[in-house]
């Protein structure tokens, strides 16, 4: 259900530290009321007849009483005709706030990756912890940071994705993830996206930062989609007697093939 999504990804922003006006509360509080209400018509009905109430009230929820005795599939109609009107006005009331938003997750991120920039900088986050017990108090304690820096690194990704996109940002696969975290620079485009996937101690930034990219997360404007690397090629190099096939990296702007020796394996024309 749309109107689900959207307010659990709002929910997670305002968790973090987001904002949002006092009519989207208001219209999502309802909703989630809605939603949550119990079927009280019939009883209400009972204590109304027996009480004061104009007969117009005891007519009103004898209808309310039949709506409740509508199968699953009426109820559903009903609850998305609803929520399609509902979910613009959502959508349209939480954009106020969208772009602050992402700028205080943002800011939030910004400052754990430098956080754990320096730590990563004054010890290696994969070293092994045995090799760890004759290095000076300086050198433990940014190990340990780093790797906690690293958890909420982590733990920000998804809530900082979900602000992005509510404030516009193209974010639809885990894939965008990495150029609203990452700057790689000049970084090798193959070594960035094997970083990303690496699960060392410290997982994929201990091996981003040990590539020289950059983990930041940009202005909104300034997001931009990085792809994934190219496949790999295979190149005919001619040797004596035949050619031998070469893999081929074409995300290597300045690739030479290297002269291979006649022992190597051809294959022959």
């Amino acid at each position: 259900m749309p109107v689900a999504d959207l307010t659990n990804e709002i929910a997670a922003v305002i968790a973090a530290g987001g904002s949002v006006t006092s009519e989207y509360e208001r219209l999502a509080q309802r909703w989630h009321d809605y939603i949550d209400a119990d079927r009280t018509a019939a009883d209400k009905l009972a204590a109304a007849f027996i009480g004061t109430e104009p007969l117009e009230r005891v007519h009103e929820l004898t209808g309310l009483a039949l709506a409740e005795l509508a199968g699953p599939k009426e109820r559903a109609t009903v609850r998305n005709d609803l929520d399609a009107q509902l979910y613009p006005i959502l959508k349209n009331e939480y954009a106020k706030t969208a772009a602050a938003n992402y700028d205080t997750l943002r800011g939030q991120f910004n400052a754990t990756a430098a956080a754990f920039t320096k730590a990563a900088a004054t010890a290696d986050p994969d070293t092994d912890a045995g090799t760890l017990l004759q290095a000076d108090a300086k050198t433990r304690t940014a190990w340990l940071d780093a790797a906690v820096h690293a958890q909420e690194l982590t733990a920000l990704v998804p809530v900082l994705a979900a602000a992005a996109k509510l404030a516009g940002a193209r974010v639809i696969t885990n894939d965008d993830h990495l150029p609203l975290t990452v700057n790689p620079g000049s970084a090798h485009r193959r070594r960035v996206w094997e970083a990303w996937a690496s699960n060392g101690r410290a997982g994929r930034w201990a091996a981003l930062a040990k590539l020289g990219a950059t983990i930041h997360a940009p202005a909104l404007d300034d997001i931009k989609p990085y792809r994934q690397p190219a496949p790999m090629q295979i190149k005919q190099v001619p040797v004596a007697y035949g050619i031998q096939q070469i893999p081929y990296d074409p995300e290597d702007a300045d690739y030479k093939p290297q002269h291979v020796s006649d022992s190597a394996m051809v294959v022959h024309k």
